[in-house]
């Protein structure tokens, strides 16, 4: 916080260590940096998807799961300060590829992490183990997944 302070960064920089700093409106900020040494499926990242924010963010299993780098995001290696500020100052030195990349990432999101999309997924499962365990779905069951 005092680095953000001596840089002039107030007002610029969120270190959304609270639940109150993060609720900012994604929409109004220049990108989301992660640098996690372990996730699993992270909101923040979906939600940065969806805004269609570029994202910086550290290479590990969870967030590769979500984003490929170069083309959703940029990914750099977990515990590398130097790489990780070197991809903040890539999308800050080129405004067209953070475009680029945020629209990418909000398209994965659409067509793999919707709702819709979930829905789909959890009901196809649900019929594979009520098919696997040799019972038919309900019809409250039926009538609530379609």
């Amino acid at each position: 916080a005092e680095q953000i302070e001596v840089r002039g960064l107030d007002g610029r920089v969120v270190l959304a260590g609270t639940f109150d700093n993060f609720v900012l409106p994604l929409g109004s900020h220049f990108a989301l940096v992660l640098p996690s040494h372990q996730e699993g499926m992270s909101l923040a990242l979906l939600e940065a998807m969806a805004a269609g924010l570029p994202i910086v963010a550290t290479d590990i299993a969870g967030n590769r799961d979500l984003l490929s780098s170069g083309r959703h995001a940029l990914l750099v290696p977990a515990g590398d300060p130097t790489a990780l500020a070197a991809a903040i100052e890539r999308l800050l030195d080129e405004p067209e590829l953070g475009v680029s990349l945020g629209v990418a990432a909000r398209e994965r999101v659409a067509e793999e992490f919707s709702l819709a999309k979930c829905v789909e997924e959890h009901v196809a499962l649900f019929e594979r183990l009520v098919g696997a365990g040799g019972r038919q779905p309900s019809a409250s069951t039926k009538r609530f997944f379609g």
